[in-house]
C-alpha cells in the first residue's frame, strides 16, 4: 500500500486559484500537499456524503441543469 501512494502515475497535481475550493472524498483520495513558497491558507471541514449528495441534487434542481462532478 505504501508503494502505491508514491507511484507518480497515480498522482494528480491541481493548482487552486485564489478563492477556489476543491472537495475530496476521503474514502477514495489520499491528500498530500506539496512544497509551496508564499502565503497559503488551507481549511478543512467534514461533510457527510449523504448531506453532500442531497445538497448537490437540490442545487441541480434549482439551476435546472446538470452540475458536473469530477
Amino acid at each position: 500500500m505504501f508503494a502505491l501512494s508514491y507511484d507518480s502515475k497515480d498522482h494528480m497535481l491541481y493548482l487552486l486559484k485564489d478563492r477556489e475550493v476543491r472537495v475530496l472524498d476521503n474514502a477514495q483520495v489520499l491528500y498530500a500537499p506539496t512544497g509551496f513558497k508564499g502565503n497559503r491558507s488551507v481549511w478543512f471541514t467534514h461533510v457527510g456524503s449523504d448531506e453532500f449528495y442531497s445538497r448537490w441534487r437540490q442545487l441541480r434542481h434549482g439551476l435546472k441543469r446538470d452540475i458536473k462532478l469530477i
